[in-house]
């Protein structure tokens, strides 16, 4: 069977500028012992191990079926809306089982945010495309909740193309605009971690982003792809290159 390989590397800002990094790299995440199943009982992944640290980009790779989408869905257990669909083993988040049955699933998935590689906008305008899912965690004055929209709209590289346009709706946007507003939405509940799902199908990628307030997500121009190094070392280590 087609194996995941993985590798991290430190985040930098649209502007290319390292953010600071905390004296001691601490993990965010760990994976121990997963196995997936299907409704059939087919195994699609098997006996997973791998840390996610802290203020790091972690990157998955393999080949096309190989379980990087499936491992993916069980970070934010997206599997359980899929009947017969279960897991074993441990995904921990700060130390603590995610997978277990007493999980809230909904307040995970506020904790761990996901960007799919088709853009999912919501049928409506561009403003509630944000404020939907703040409004969902948080109580906030509507002066308030229009800085968050558009704090999160800036950060998406979106808010100079749609800000006389709110009351639009979120499908009237071009295709790398939807995807720039799905990026916003996601950000805008401040999650603990962001699974990215990677656009480059060549370099057959996904990107787990472990967001924090400094990180300043670049358009999608200015983003960079990343190809597979030669040999993926598990580690804080900064071993992706980007891209000529």
């Amino acid at each position: 069977m087609p194996e995941i390989t993985f590798a991290t590397m430190q985040p930098r800002t649209a502007r290319g500028v390292t953010l600071a990094q905390p004296q001691s790299i601490k993990k965010k995440m760990t994976v121990r012992d997963l196995n997936f199943y299907y409704q059939d009982e087919n195994r699609a992944l098997i006996d997973i191990s791998m840390p996610i640290y802290a203020y790091r980009v972690t990157s998955l790779f393999g080949p096309s079926g190989c379980g990087k989408s499936t491992l993916l869905r069980v970070f934010n257990r997206i599997y359980d809306l899929y009947e017969g669909q279960r897991t074993e083993g441990e995904v921990l988040l700060d130390g603590k089982n995610i997978l277990l049955p007493d999980e809230d699933a909904t307040l995970l998935r506020a904790r761990i945010g996901m960007v799919f590689q088709k853009p999912t906008p919501f049928p409506m305008s561009i403003y509630d495309n944000i404020a939907f899912g703040i409004s969902l965690y948080r109580t906030l004055s509507r002066a308030d909740l229009d800085v968050e929209v558009e704090q999160s709209l800036r950060r998406a590289a979106l808010w100079d193309e749609v800000k006389d346009h709110l009351s639009q709706s979120g499908l009237a946007l071009s295709g790398g605009q939807q995807q720039r507003l799905c990026i916003a939405r996601a950000i805008a509940i401040q999650p603990e971690v962001l699974l990215w799902k990677e656009f480059d199908a060549v370099a057959g990628g996904l990107v787990i982003l472990l967001a924090h307030k400094e990180v300043e997500l670049p358009s999608q121009a200015q983003a960079p792809n990343f190809v597979p190094p030669r040999r993926a070392i598990p580690g804080p280590e900064p071993i992706l290159v980007p891209r000529a």
